[in-house]
């Protein structure tokens, strides 16, 4: 009785283990929304989180594009628009001359600041000028995206995937774990494929089960 005691202990342990690990949020996870969020921001959203820690925790939301505010893009360089969305070409031809790429809705602390996610095909670009989140994809920041468009020019790298935000949504410590315990977000693996898809319009259908709900 006593072994079968510690077999079920054991098993017991494990699952509060698995458990656990499901429901902790990790860098390069999407936080998916659950049908019941009512704010518009985050509404019906999917996030990319590219950093947890002792801090708190910042995403991008993946899956808007269109937001109101002023946009950063380079060093020293402001360029004003009414709306997010709008062509990167647009906002600064020298630099995004022939890109599609618009800029995106990614959440509403400092939705002035630029900060980019890229992945690249062969060679990836150098620490200096970004942080791993998964796989060949990489966080870029305004003068980073800058570097890594110039580098992607002149071929010492090749861009594949590129998706720029205005804006971060923030927790503060322990806000997202005690979110993802209410039931306010479901944890989804990323990959490059839904990353850098470029229908944004069913993302949350797909990957979200509360849809059927």
């Amino acid at each position: 009785r006593s072994a079968m005691l510690a077999v079920v202990l054991t098993l017991l342990c494990c699952a509060a283990r698995c458990c656990a690990a499901a429901t902790t949020p990790d860098t390069g996870e999407l936080l998916v929304a659950s049908a019941g969020i009512a704010d518009p921001r985050f509404a019906r959203s999917v996030i990319l989180l590219v950093q947890h820690d002792d801090e708190g925790a910042v995403g991008f939301v993946v899956n808007k594009v269109k937001s109101h505010g002023g946009l950063l893009i380079g060093a020293d360089e402001k360029v004003r628009v009414d709306e997010v969305g709008v062509p990167l070409a647009k906002l600064e031809p020298n630099l995004f001359a022939g890109t599609w790429r618009t800029v995106q809705y990614g959440g509403p602390v400092s939705v002035g600041l630029i900060t980019a996610v890229a992945s690249f095909s062969s060679t990836v670009p150098p620490n200096s000028v970004s942080v791993h989140l998964f796989g060949n994809v990489f966080l870029l920041n305004s003068e980073n995206l800058a570097e890594v468009v110039r580098l992607n020019k002149t071929g010492t790298v090749h861009v594949k995937g590129l998706r720029v935000f205005s804006g971060y949504a923030g927790w503060a410590p322990g806000q997202l774990a005690q979110e993802i315990a209410r039931g306010d977000w479901q944890l989804v693996s990323c990959d490059e494929a839904t990353l850098f898809a470029r229908e944004l319009s069913t993302l949350w259908n797909s990957l979200s089960s509360f849809s059927t709900m």
